[in-house]
């Protein structure tokens, strides 16, 4: 069945591509620089991150609420999914996804998000990486997967700030514990 479709059956008007899916196989998460999928799609940057359900056939734009009410300012890319298909997390480099976005690398490295949907609010945005509010690095996550029960986020970053005690310049590995907002330092 063709997922990448608009509620009235139209094809997209561009591609459509990194899809990952559920355990069970009810959800796939995937983006797509079509501005045709949805009725409330934005105007903003090309690529967009969707949620589509097999069992309603319901497809989500999970990037609709931005901490601005404006489109989002910058593009997401490498998803992936729990098993339950609630937890699709993202990396971005947009400022407006997520309240005190630290990462401003453009283009090179972004920030880990995590969208949460529920049948009760719909879906909420987490930021996964996170540093001291207002603090801007130009460092930023250059990969990260979320675990089966959504409550863990792997990423790498270089950030040299993300532990004090990292002096050697290199990539490191943390797990962010998305219940106790408490993060790991893996490749110590």
């Amino acid at each position: 069945r063709l997922v990448s479709v608009a509620s009235d059956g139209s094809l997209g008007d561009d591609s459509s591509y990194d899809p990952v899916v559920s355990a069970d196989g009810r959800y796939v998460a995937f983006l797509s620089d079509a501005t045709n999928l949805t009725a409330s799609e934005n105007a903003g940057f090309s690529t967009q991150v969707y949620r589509w359900d097999s069992s309603t056939a319901a497809l989500l734009a999970l990037e609709d609420t931005t901490t601005d009410s404006l489109p989002p300012n910058s593009d997401v890319w490498s998803p992936s999914i729990s098993d339950d298909g609630n937890h699709i997390m993202v990396i971005t480099d947009a400022t407006n996804l997520a309240s005190d976005a630290t990462y401003t690398n453009y283009g090179l490295a972004g920030d880990a998000l995590v969208f949460t949907v529920t049948p009760e609010a719909g879906y909420e945005t987490v930021e996964v990486a996170s540093r001291t509010p207002g603090e801007i690095t130009s460092f930023g996550v250059q990969t990260a997967r979320i675990s089966g029960d959504g409550r863990f986020v792997i990423y790498v970053t270089d950030d040299p700030l993300a532990q004090l005690a990292d002096l050697n310049d290199a990539a490191d590995v943390y797990r962010r514990d998305l219940v106790t907002n408490r993060t790991l330092w893996i490749t110590r």
